[in-house]
């Protein structure tokens, strides 16, 4: 696993579990719409599961839920080595919504960070919808 947090259970996400983390997109409808117009679907996390960069390595990309006490907190998307070589990636960092204001995402964002020097990249990007600023 690429990334481990103290308190936290990380879970990739594949076909065959990606409902266990339908709650945490179901509480953020503001996100998909600023994102697409519309809420998010369940289908919209199996086309996340498949979606890469033209070229890019399937096997660099670590698409992952994160739960707390048994209850889903987060999904997180990284790229290893997008768009650079030396660079990470974080896609998507989607906290559930009752989760949000508590530094669940700031613990996140840091273990990401450090788990990101520790295997040698040199900077991490994240990707902001137009019109989500505030989530930086």
């Amino acid at each position: 696993m690429f990334l481990d947090i103290d308190g936290y259970d990380i879970i990739y996400i594949t076909k065959a579990n990606y409902e266990d983390i339908w709650e945490v997109y179901d509480t953020n409808p503001k996100r998909f719409i600023a994102m697409g117009g519309k809420v998010a679907e369940k289908t919209g996390i199996l086309e996340s599961i498949d979606q890469t960069p033209q070229g890019f390595n399937v096997s660099n990309i670590h698409f992952f839920g994160i739960w707390q006490n048994g209850q889903p907190v987060a999904v997180v998307d990284l790229l290893l080595g997008y768009p650079r070589q030396d660079c990470l990636w974080i896609g998507l960092l989607l906290v559930h919504s009752d989760f949000h204001g508590k530094g669940v995402g700031s613990v996140i964002a840091k273990s990401i960070i450090q788990a990101s020097e520790r295997a040698g990249f040199a900077g991490v990007s994240l990707g902001v919808i137009k019109g989500n600023g505030g989530v930086v």
